[in-house]
């Protein structure tokens, strides 16, 4: 993911989330069962919320979210359409949750989502696995590749068969 991030900083604007947790009484029962679910675990006290495992620059913006998708509850999608952007590239935790549910979420409002396979990962590998199968066979502009594939892109080494 880093190697990506690297790159990325100087084609795009770079955008961090991070998972931040509600005092338990206000979730919902939906919320704490796939919480737990997913981690194993009770959620976290409140006002705790998931690190980043990439530490951002200084001018680089990290976006508290409550959900999967980075577009509920958030100012993301304000941001990126008022900076014109079309095309949205997603690395990070969680692929069958976080990044498919934002990938899917990004083709509904009009963006081209890039997924970056060997950039995206989950403590589940069959699901993760399973997630990127199935977001490569959407018949939508949903785009799985590799990070050379999108490094070769980013610096015109795209060569068209």
């Amino acid at each position: 993911m880093s190697l990506v991030i690297d790159s990325a900083r100087s084609k795009i604007s770079v955008f961090y989330t991070t998972l931040e947790f509600l005092p338990v009484k206000y979730v919902s029962s939906v919320g704490l069962y796939a919480y737990i679910k997913s981690f194993n675990q009770r959620p976290p006290p409140t006002g705790q919320e998931l690190a980043l495992s990439v530490i951002p620059n200084n001018d680089e913006i990290v976006i508290k979210h409550r959900t999967a998708s980075i577009f509920i509850g958030t100012d993301f999608e304000a941001m990126v359409h008022n900076a014109s952007f079309t095309t949205l590239v997603l690395t990070g935790l969680a692929t069958e949750l976080g990044i498919e549910s934002s990938a899917r979420d990004a083709y509904n409002r009009d963006f081209y989502p890039v997924i970056v396979s060997d950039a995206v990962s989950s403590s589940d590998q069959e699901s993760h696995t399973r997630s990127l199968e199935g977001m490569k066979k959407l018949l939508l502009p949903l785009t799985v590749l590799q990070t050379q594939e999108l490094i070769s892109f980013w610096h015109g080494n795209n060569k068209q068969s």
